[in-house]
């Protein structure tokens, strides 16, 4: 049984681990170089859980990108066919609504699809489609 920890949850164990540092060390009233050191670690690791910088060391979980970055251009083109409709350019939506009929054939084909990793170390722009039920 595997167990997934969220990057919300990583963040607030990181601050509670520098906050329970600083306590403690400051319950054994930091009287040595080491036991300050261990308060400024303690408060950077609070920093860094506030911040929520921890998570962006993490690595990314994100499957299927392809049809992430084919939903992110879809959702420009709503955002860009809502305000031509907003100013009246009639002509514009016209052409921005094509792009999205396209687009959404993309999105189509992209579904199931993985940025596949070559052996050679780096992602590999070339895609496969994920078999799906069949043997």
């Amino acid at each position: 049984m595997s167990l997934k920890v969220s990057r919300a949850t990583v963040d607030k164990a990181i601050a509670l681990a520098g906050v329970a540092l600083v306590v403690v060390q400051l319950l054994l009233l930091a009287y040595s170089p080491y036991h300050v050191a261990f308060v400024v670690l303690g408060v950077l690791l609070i920093y860094v859980g506030i911040w929520r910088l921890f998570s962006h060391w993490l690595p990314d979980r994100r499957v299927y990108t392809p049809l992430r970055a084919e939903v992110d251009t879809f959702i420009r083109l709503v955002r860009k066919l809502n305000a031509q409709r907003a100013r009246g350019d009639a002509t514009a939506a016209f052409e921005t609504a094509a792009e999205l009929r396209e687009s959404t054939e993309r999105v189509i084909d992209a579904a199931g699809v993985e940025a596949k990793e070559e052996s050679r170390g780096g992602v590999d722009a070339e895609l496969h489609r994920q078999v799906l039920g069949s043997s």
